[in-house]
């Protein structure tokens, strides 16, 4: 199996009951792979206000591979994993979460795709069973089956963040999506530029804290009305206006 040089972004915010135990898996996992020439995993501290920050400086005393953007003021997790990516230094950047959702012993697999044909540029993690309540997962199948009628694709999971893409091509690409669309951004733009790619199983993790009935409605409301954003966005793209 060829080796890669990896990058690793997420964004962190009020993550003080659970961050600490999530990167000790990623480094325990990251430190005995076989197939990393060399890593760095970069955490953006999106304003929180619990002891998030003081928490990953601990660990940077201890581990060289760890990075720290620190957000004073909380931004949203889109603006908070932009600047991550911003910040990588490798071939090769993996999208996380640092809610513990994706389990990074899934990586080696991703990899295993990229060695069967060179002319993969990204490896996109679809998840077999989605956490959240009934309307968010109606809501996440839904957008899916809308953006792949737009896109004339086939992705199975079209909001899954966890994605290993070529830092090149993630760095060149527009992402505009705030709050929690920009998932669905990244895999539309990663799309406008006809990435070639393939995808992976992913069997995800309950993730810590829930939303409330308030929240989920207004999430809603956002996504559909990105989702107008990109159709429209698309018409642009086909002639030429965009």
């Amino acid at each position: 199996m060829g080796k890669i040089s990896l990058s690793i972004v997420a964004p962190a915010y009020n993550e003080s009951a659970s961050i600490k135990k999530i990167l000790d898996e990623w480094f325990s996992y990251l430190d005995n792979s076989k197939f990393l020439s060399k890593y760095e995993v970069i955490i953006t501290n999106d304003g929180s206000t619990d002891s998030t920050l003081e928490i990953l400086e601990g660990i940077k005393l201890v581990n060289e591979h760890l990075k720290i953007i620190d957000l004073k003021k909380n931004q949203g997790a889109a603006t908070a994993l932009y600047k991550a990516i911003d910040n990588t230094s490798y071939d090769w950047v993996l999208l996380m979460d640092s809610d513990g959702q994706y389990p990074i012993f899934y990586l080696e697999n991703m990899i295993k795709l990229l060695n069967s044909d060179k002319n993969i540029e990204g490896i996109f993690g679809s998840r077999t069973k989605k956490d959240g309540s009934f309307l968010e997962r109606i809501g996440s199948r839904s957008s899916s089956l809308i953006c792949n009628l737009f896109y004339q694709s086939k992705i199975k999971d079209f909001s899954s963040i966890f994605k290993l893409v070529r830092s090149d091509i993630l760095k060149n690409i527009n992402l505009e999506a705030k709050g929690f669309n920009y998932s669905i951004d990244i895999t539309a733009k990663l799309l406008e530029v006809k990435i070639v790619f393939k995808e992976v199983l992913v069997e995800t993790k309950l993730r810590i804290g829930g939303k409330s009935n308030i929240k989920i409605l207004r999430d809603g409301i956002h996504r559909i009305s990105f989702l107008i954003y990109l159709f429209l966005r698309k018409i642009l793209i086909k002639f030429n206006i965009l």
